[in-house]
Order: structure tokens, then C-alpha cells, then sequence
């Protein structure tokens, strides 16, 4: 019985010992099995936990590139500016350093107690000091406040060309205009060094180790010219004031390259402090407001119709005393004409002589041809926001639209549009890209990129020296734009007059005056297009663009150093009730 017991005794020890072993082991196991499991599976990540905690990754900004006109006067430029931030846990007295720091920003006590307050390393409290302000409050080596050299965007002409230019906000990303369209070539590479913190976190100078130098933005170098935008942006204020209008455009532009040698809007805005004025200031009208075209669009109804060999200038046309009834709708004239040559049906600005012609035409050719001149397409300007305009196909025309579409009427385009399309005939039948970007260069000044102009032949020069000499007509006494006459210089144009649409009718009290013209007519060095949204008391084109246009065109011309022509000169200040009657209706 003893020697049973005693046997059991040692049976369960055994058991005991065995038990201690295997719960011995399986622990030893499970902490082998995790050091493998983190040695080898979890090895990436704990590195990069350790390297966040001893390790911090500091950026610099890049320096961004200039933007500058033709002839490399600066428009846009990044200047050095300090940015102040503070680190919480090193503020010894929180409620003194936002007392000073408020007094010195003119902001909020409370404001800055709040972020002072974050558990946070860093945290911006102002960004891009004027210099006055860093300078006293670096003066007071407050604990905790430090800066930062950040690179301040400035625009040195205030609102000269802003739309052209666009702006980047306080990160030095572009967000319209060319600093938007060519941000990947201004915004350079930003640099980064790294430093090495101790276990307390603090940084040890003596390993900081610098890892990647930054590189700096390209140059942009502008198709416009300075002193061109300044003309244009001077003679587009005074009509927008005198006329009261709710907005307006204007445009200076090389007819054969397509560079945009100005481009200004009203109203407009500084691109210093972009959010201080409302966000239709901040639109470009040039590319993205649809209107009418109106008469200006008779050029191209001209151009199929020569082009074609329809008509020729000398043919004449019936206008029905000007009250034409077609298809249950009355079409007018401004003056109640009866037979005109075609070429006096353009320079009249005819409506029922031009929709004549387009019947002629018929209804494909004359939206072949509207396509040619770029109607319904962007005309891919290097500006971001351009709209298409409106075009509608043949299978969506109206029985009306073969006499609407050929006055300029259910057809939308913005004022590039119009202006490419009329330089098509003032270059001698070629359809040219309109661009802004001339050249890009490094910062050592080398050209690392040229745009080239883009163009394609739609009418025959034949046509388009025809044309011209229409044109001259229309700034005649007797046509529609006699106040767009330069003097010394011929001119050929045309006026538009297009009525609004306002609730699906067209008003009778907006309207869209305009006008497109180029010189010399027979060798044009520019083609401007000047156009008002809603002038009032006067809104024909002939009275209140076209003398916009001449000014323009003869400052432009006179900085360009274009010799005069040496014609006689005509009484531009004779426009009699007659002569404005003529102009009534475009």
C-alpha cells in the first residue's frame, strides 16, 4: 500500500514537472516565434517607426520660376518672405507670447492661445511677414517661436495683365492663368534634409545631414508686350467707365502668328490679394463668356460664299426695302434697301442681303465653313477655363437657322474665338492658334522651349485680299464703323450688334457692342478686338467700340513704329444723325 502510494507521489510530480516544462517551453516558443515575426516580417515597419521617432524630414521650397513679357520685364516673381510658427511644448509662458505676437500681427489673443494650445511640434501662426514684422519679433528670441524661409509670390504691375497672369495661393501653386496652365514648369523641386533627434527628441546639429538639394522653376517668357498691355488695358477702362457697361473685353493680337500681344478685361482684379475681389472679377471674359457674334459673323458668310464662287463683290442683291418675310419670319434691316452689290450688303452690314446669299449657299457649307473659322472648338489658347461656344449640328437646326446662322445669330463664341476667326482674313486665309507662351528658359537663360505657330489654310488668299477690300469699306463714312478710322493708316473691320438673350427672348435693352478690326488692312501688323457687355445709352458697335479700337490700334501702332501709310486724312469727327442711323444696326 506504502510502495502504491509512494509510486502515485512520483507519478504526479512527474506530471507536475512535465507540465512546467511544456508551459516553460510553449512560452519560450511564442517569444521566439514573435522575435521571428518582427525580425523578419515587421522589420520594415518598426524601421520606420524608429526613424519617425529619431528622424524628422524637413522640406524647402523650391524657388519658383519668373514670368516675364516679351522683351523680359518681370511680371511675376517669388521673393524670399519668413514665415512665423511656434512649438507648444517649448512656450514658457503661453499667455505672455500671445499677447505680444497679437500686438506685432494684429490678430486674435485668443486665436493664438488656441494653437499654442495644440499638442503639436509645429503649427503656422502667420505665414509670409512683411519684413517689419519679422524683424521685431525675431528681435525678442521669444522660446518656442521660430521661422521659416518660404518664397512670397509677387505681382510688381498690381492689375496689369492679372487675368493673363492668374495667381498662386500662399503654397506657391498655381491656380489660374498661366500660373495654373504651366505650373509643372514654374513650381521647380523642392529640397529636404534630414535631422537627427536624441531620445528626448531635441535635434542633434552636429548630425544633421543634408539629403537632397531643391531646383529651381523655369522661366516663362510672354508672348505679350508690356507696354501693348498697358495701352490696351488704359483704353479699355475709359469706354468701360464712359459707357457704364457691366463688362468688357479687349484683345491685341499678331494676326499671322497668333501671339497674344495683350489681353485685358473689365472688371478686374489684383493678383496680390485675389481674395479681395469677387470671383467674377477673377474670370477671363476673353475665354470663357459666350455672346452672339452677331454681324461680325457676316465675314464668314462672305468668305464661304466668295470662296465658293456663289457671288462675287459686284453682284447685286434685292433687300426687299428692308422687310424680308421668310419661312412665317420678318427679317430687317436698319435702312430700308433695295438692290446693293454684295460687296455694299458687308459693308452696310445687310441682314436680309447677307441671309440671301447663305440660301444660296445652302445650309452645309455654311457649316463647313463655320467650323473652318473655328466656331463651336476651343480654340486651345494656353489658358486653363476656355469654353467651346455653341455650334449646333445640321440635324439640330431650325427651318429659321439658314437666315439666323449667317447674321451671326444661334451661334455662341467667346472673343477669341471671333478674334481668330477675323484674323483668318486679315493674314490671307489661314486659321492660326492663338498662344501666350513664347519661350521657356532655365535659369541660366537658356531657351529650353519655343512654341511654334500652328496654322492651316481654309480660304484662298484671293478670297481673303477680297475681303479685305470689303472691309475697308465698313470704317468708310458711309459704313458702319467710320470712328474706327486711324490716322495714316487704312483699316478694314466690321462691327457686331447683338442682341442679348434674357429669359429665352431677345431683350431690346441688352446688348453686346463690338468690334474687330485690323492694320494696315493691306499688311496688318495687329488685329484688336474691342467688345462691350450691356453699355448704356449708346450700344451700337460703330459708336462705342469702334472708337476704342482706334485709339488702340493707333497707340500700338505708333509704340510699334509701323511707318504711316500717308493717306488722306479723314473728318473723324464728322458723324452726323445720318451717319449714327447707319450704325444702329449691325
Amino acid at each position: 500500500m506504502t510502495e502504491l502510494f509512494r509510486s502515485g507521489l512520483l507519478m504526479s510530480k512527474k506530471r507536475r514537472e512535465n507540465c512546467v516544462f511544456f508551459i516553460i517551453f510553449s512560452v519560450v516558443f511564442a517569444l521566439f516565434c514573435r522575435i521571428c515575426f518582427l525580425q523578419i516580417f515587421s522589420f520594415r515597419f518598426l524601421q520606420k517607426k524608429a526613424e519617425k521617432e529619431h528622424l524628422a524630414l524637413v522640406k524647402f521650397p523650391a524657388f519658383r520660376g519668373a514670368i516675364l513679357d516679351r522683351k523680359g520685364r518681370l511680371l511675376a516673381v517669388s521673393l524670399p518672405a519668413e514665415s512665423l510658427y511656434v512649438s507648444p511644448k517649448f512656450i514658457q509662458e503661453p499667455e505672455k507670447t500671445a499677447d505680444i505676437l497679437s500686438k506685432y500681427l494684429g490678430e486674435e489673443k485668443s486665436g493664438l492661445l488656441k494653437k499654442m494650445g495644440r499638442n503639436e511640434n509645429f503649427v503656422w501662426i502667420k505665414r509670409q511677414l512683411n519684413r517689419e514684422d519679422y524683424e521685431k519679433i525675431e528681435e525678442l528670441h521669444l522660446p518656442g517661436v521660430g521661422f521659416c524661409e518660404e518664397f512670397k509670390r509677387v505681382y510688381p504691375k498690381g492689375i496689369l495683365a492679372s487675368h493673363i497672369l492668374g495667381f498662386a495661393d500662399i503654397d506657391g501653386k498655381g491656380l489660374s492663368g498661366a500660373e495654373r496652365e504651366n505650373d509643372a514648369l514654374l513650381k521647380g523641386e523642392s529640397g529636404w534634409y534630414l535631422l537627427i533627434k536624441d531620445a528626448k527628441r531635441r535635434v542633434i546639429p552636429s548630425l544633421e545631414r543634408k539629403s537632397k538639394e531643391g531646383s529651381q522653376g523655369l522661366d516663362l517668357i510672354l508672348a505679350i508686350d508690356e507696354k501693348i498691355q498697358e495701352i490696351t488695358e488704359e483704353e479699355l477702362e475709359k469706354v468701360y467707365q464712359e459707357f457704364h457697361a457691366s463688362a468688357a473685353t479687349a484683345i491685341v493680337m499678331d494676326p499671322f502668328t497668333g501671339e497674344i500681344l495683350g489681353l485685358a478685361n473689365r472688371p478686374t482684379f489684383d493678383p496680390n490679394s485675389p481674395g479681395s475681389f469677387s470671383p467674377s472679377f477673377l474670370r477671363n471674359r476673353a475665354i470663357t463668356d459666350l455672346f452672339e457674334p452677331g454681324s461680325v459673323f457676316k465675314t464668314v458668310t462672305a468668305a464661304a460664299a466668295l470662296e465658293e464662287g456663289i457671288i462675287k463683290p459686284i453682284d447685286r442683291i434685292f433687300c426687299e426695302n428692308g422687310k424680308w418675310l421668310y419661312r412665317n419670319h420678318f427679317l430687317h434691316d436698319h435702312e430700308p434697301y433695295k438692290n446693293l452689290s454684295f460687296q455694299e450688303v458687308i459693308a452696310e452690314s445687310s441682314n436680309i442681303g447677307t441671309a440671301k446669299v447663305a440660301l444660296k449657299l445652302g445650309e452645309e457649307d455654311l457649316y463647313r465653313y463655320a467650323c473652318s473659322f473655328g466656331f463651336g472648338e476651343k480654340t486651345g489658347i494656353d489658358l486653363p477655363g476656355e469654353i467651346k461656344g455653341i455650334l449646333r449640328p445640321l440635324n439640330k437646326w431650325s427651318k429659321y437657322s439658314i437666315i439666323a446662322l449667317p447674321i451671326g445669330q444661334e451661334i455662341g463664341a467667346t472673343p477669341i474665338q471671333n478674334i481668330c476667326a477675323l484674323a483668318v482674313i486679315a493674314n490671307g486665309g489661314k486659321y492660326v492658334k492663338p498662344y501666350l507662351l513664347k519661350e521657356v528658359r532655365n535659369s541660366e537663360g537658356m531657351v529650353v522651349r519655343q512654341t511654334r505657330t500652328e496654322s492651316k489654310q481654309i480660304i484662298s488668299v484671293k478670297t481673303a485680299l477680297t475681303l479685305t477690300s470689303i472691309l475697308k469699306d465698313v470704317v468708310k463714312k458711309e459704313g458702319t464703323a467710320f470712328s474706327a478710322n486711324v490716322y495714316g493708316y487704312s483699316v478694314a473691320g466690321k462691327t457686331g450688334t447683338a442682341q442679348k438673350i434674357v429669359a429665352g427672348r431677345y431683350s431690346h435693352s441688352k446688348f453686346v457692342a463690338s468690334f474687330i478690326g485690323y492694320a494696315p488692312a493691306d499688311n496688318p501688323k495687329i488685329i484688336v478686338l474691342v467688345m462691350l457687355d450691356e453699355p448704356k445709352s449708346l450700344y451700337y458697335g460703330g459708336l462705342v467700340a469702334a472708337p476704342a479700337f482706334k485709339e488702340i490700334t493707333r497707340r500700338v501702332l505708333a509704340y510699334l513704329e509701323v511707318p504711316s501709310e500717308n493717306l488722306v486724312a479723314t473728318n473723324e469727327n464728322l458723324i452726323t444723325e445720318n451717319t449714327k442711323k447707319k450704325y444702329s444696326h449691325e
